[in-house]
């Protein structure tokens, strides 16, 4: 029973921090009942159950991973990972609070404890019932959260496209509980990893995730829930998850995804809106691991990307002592020999590793690039930091910068150190363009092209590239359906409200009754 201890444990918090705000609590009272409980779950995560004899769930079939009964919990050492680095997150979300007066408050630290307990039942699940009911349920509490934020009115055709993927995801896993009864069909790993890009919102492509603008801790919560909700059980999948056949066509599909993010969040002005595209590109690398038959890489590049993006996202205002803290984050994600996502190399990359390989390194060099240039064009706080705040925000980036090095080889069976080098060439890369682009990066000068005809259509064919990859076409046919629905209501609502609107419902239902009286309803 030491595995529901941690969702025991928060659930207490939030029973606590309920009655405390019910009672008319002082707000640091409340977030520190919140800061004790968060960091006492995460460390029964750490400590204790790590020295548990976890089950190691059998490789094969997705059948086999998830069987039929109601309920049932897991926790192998991939389960292991992903739940305590979303323990770690939310713990930085609260220690940052403090710094995030006006975007934060009891009732956001509650919805963020709340969402991540039913995270961990999804990471927990033994059986894919018991997965696919609690992505259900983290959906639903999602939206309710979402559409209580929202402030602009055509944000919720961009809702109804991303939610209609998610739920449609929930629907394919019930087709692998249903269908599926062989332990030893790929075809469920298929199922199942075709419910994942959905649900993550990869296939087809469609990053909107919310107003992030207005959630930032709470939307790093909301994120972080999804990724790992959905990444336990796809580094589960064996070898053959994706059919042979389709292996370049997929794997061709997530690099052009990747660079479009990379050149998206290249070009961004705020962290917070580009904080989709940074999480949908390193699940773009998990599915390639998948595509490549390793998927225990997986874990390396999740846990890794995940910390080291919360606190990019959390990184509100720029001083000499966050920037810094920001900056040791992503050495995590070089690559470079003993850093954490260097055993997720050859997943990435492919065994062999050959040319292939180039754009794949050259991603995470942009994403690099591109997370210094946004660190730099943050503005500095106008507000010197006093009080609690002065500690416990840089305690949060502090956690999210160590733990990474402690979770992924306490998680990893094996390290895969056969790709050395690709750190190496990662961080030249990343040298080189830093040295040549300088004012661009760390000067936020424009890049001036030549004014001819060729680097004119370049750039028109460039962006013309940009837009087809984004798949807009999907909200432009749930608008045009929501649309074509609120037609027809409102033109039978006219015929019954307008003139002789009596005498059409009493047609209606006589034409009710003579159907019954045919059928011998009468």
């Amino acid at each position: 029973m030491l595995i529901i201890l941690p969702a025991a444990l928060l659930i207490a918090t939030i029973i606590l921090m309920a009655v405390m705000q019910h009672r008319d609590v002082s707000r640091g009272l409340i977030w520190s009942a919140g800061a004790v409980g968060s960091l006492a779950a995460m460390l029964v995560s750490f400590f204790l159950l790590r020295a548990l004899p976890l089950e190691v769930a059998v490789r094969g079939g997705t059948a086999s991973l998830y069987g039929k009964l109601p309920l049932s919990i897991n926790l192998d050492g991939f389960a292991w990972a992903f739940q305590t680095a979303l323990l770690v997150i939310l713990n930085a979300v609260i220690l940052t609070a403090t710094r995030r007066q006006a975007s934060g408050g009891p009732p956001a630290w509650l919805a963020s404890i709340a969402i991540a307990v039913l995270g961990l039942v999804a990471i927990q699940a033994g059986t894919l019932s018991t997965l696919l009911t609690a992505w259900f349920l983290i959906d639903t509490l999602e939206l309710a959260f979402l559409l209580s934020s929202l402030k602009m009115q055509h944000n919720l055709g961009n809702l109804a496209t991303s939610y209609a993927m998610r739920y449609t995801a929930i629907l394919v896993g019930m087709i692998v509980l249903i269908g599926f009864n062989d332990t030893s069909n790929t075809n469920a790993d298929t199922f199942m990893f075709l419910a994942a890009m959905l649900r993550l919102g990869a296939l087809p492509f469609w990053p909107y995730w919310g107003d992030a603008r207005s959630l930032t801790g709470l939307g790093t919560m909301l994120q972080a829930v999804r990724v790992f909700s959905v990444m336990t059980p796809l580094a589960r999948l064996g070898s053959n998850a994706v059919p042979p056949g389709w292996v370049g066509l997929f794997t061709l599909y997530c690099l052009l995804l990747m660079l479009y993010c990379a050149i998206r969040w290249l070009r961004l002005d705020s962290i917070q809106e580009g904080r989709a595209y940074w999480i949908t590109a390193y699940n773009l690398a998990a599915g390639v691991c998948i595509i490549h038959g390793q998927s225990a890489a997986v874990m390396p590049w999740i846990v890794t990307s995940m910390l080291a993006g919360s606190a990019l996202f959390l990184f509100t205002d720029r001083s000499r002592l966050s920037i810094s803290l920001v900056l040791a984050n992503m050495v995590a994600l070089t690559g470079l020999p003993f850093t954490p996502v260097a055993s997720g190399w050859f997943g990435l990359l492919g065994s062999p590793a050959d040319w292939r390989a180039i754009p794949f390194l050259l991603v995470i060099v942009l994403f690099l690039l591109g997370s210094l240039r946004l660190m730099l064009k943050t503005p500095e706080s106008g507000i010197r930091v006093e009080g609690l705040a002065r500690f416990t925000y840089p305690a949060g980036l502090i956690l999210l910068m160590i733990m990474p090095w402690m979770i992924v080889p306490a998680g990893s069976n094996q390290a895969h150190l056969e790709y050395w080098w690709a750190g190496f060439v990662t961080f030249a890369l990343l040298l080189i363009v830093i040295i040549v682009f300088r004012a661009q990066i760390l000067e936020d000068a424009g890049l001036i092209l030549p004014d001819n005809r060729f680097w004119n259509a370049s750039r028109r064919l460039f962006d013309a590239s940009l837009s087809a990859i984004q798949q807009d076409w999907l909200v432009n046919v749930f608008n045009g359906f929501s649309g074509l629905i609120g037609r027809i209501v409102n033109a039978i609502t006219s015929i019954l409200e307008g003139d002789g609107g009596v005498l059409w419902v009493f047609l209606l239902l006589a034409l009710f009754a003579t159907l019954l009286s045919v059928q011998g309803g009468l």
